[in-house]
């Protein structure tokens, strides 16, 4: 069953939902488009998004993922009142929690009309002048939750930045894919499907203590992980990306 109305193209419930019959052409392919080196140059707030009604855009969606991550993507509506919650550990100590009231966004990119994931735009302005602080190493959890409070997904991203100079800054991108078992990378697996995504941004102080910064990014599927993981044939596949030459870029 789709979450949208056929007629209006709402959706027709305040959170991602469980379809009972995986479709395939409801899925959305993330190719190799991935330019890590500049990838940070993201908008720093969220006035590029526009919510007027929506039109069919398949012609600016070469890379879905790049689209909806730089607002290149017109999305057809907003839904409010999902919130994340963000906390950092390292060796047993873990950081005080925030907890950030976010808007998800959903588009129209497909040919059949199918629904497409949820994009979360998550401001960090609230957490402080320079962000959320963080270990240099260790282990950032962001959990999503929908408007009627229960959990969509919580994202666990190990990281290490103790060689990450000071005033500078890099990011980190963790993907995770409905693929076949036997496949090993998602740019080489024709099957691949996005169905997570959180876009992390980190910086360092003059006095070289590290934040996350501006905001988080993340694209959430409307599928169930649970059935998900019982298709035969196909498992939930995570991998994590951070730039390169250079890791580490100065801040302006």
């Amino acid at each position: 069953n789709s979450a949208f109305n056929r007629r209006t193209g709402l959706p027709l419930a305040s959170s991602p939902i469980a379809f009972r019959k995986i479709r395939k052409s409801s899925t959305f392919h993330s190719k190799d488009s991935l330019d890590l080196e500049n990838n940070d140059e993201l908008a720093s707030s969220s006035s590029c998004w526009s919510d007027s009604s929506c039109s069919s855009q398949l012609s600016l969606v070469m890379n879905f993922e790049e689209s909806v991550l730089n607002g290149r993507l017109e999305p057809c509506g907003v839904i409010e009142g999902f919130k994340a919650d963000i906390g950092a550990a390292s060796g047993g100590v873990c950081t005080r929690h925030a907890s950030v009231p976010f808007s998800a966004r959903y588009y129209d990119v497909s040919s059949d009309g199918s629904p497409s994931p949820y994009f979360g735009y998550i401001p960090l302005d609230s957490l402080g002048k320079r962000g959320y602080k963080v270990p240099r190493k260790g282990q950032v959890q962001v959990t999503l939750f929908n408007p009627s409070g229960s959990v969509i997904k919580m994202f666990i991203v190990l990281y290490d930045l103790s060689s990450m100079p000071r005033s500078s800054h890099t990011f980190l991108r963790q993907r995770t894919f409905f693929m076949p078992s036997a496949d090993s990378d998602p740019r080489t697996s024709p099957e691949a499907a996005l169905r997570y995504l959180l876009h992390l941004r980190f910086q360092t102080s003059s006095q070289n203590k590290i934040y996350l910064h501006t905001d988080i990014r993340c694209i959430f599927s409307r599928y169930n992980s649970d059935q998900d993981s019982s298709h035969d044939g196909f498992k939930l596949k995570t991998f994590t990306e951070v730039p390169k030459n250079p890791q580490f870029s100065p801040k302006k």
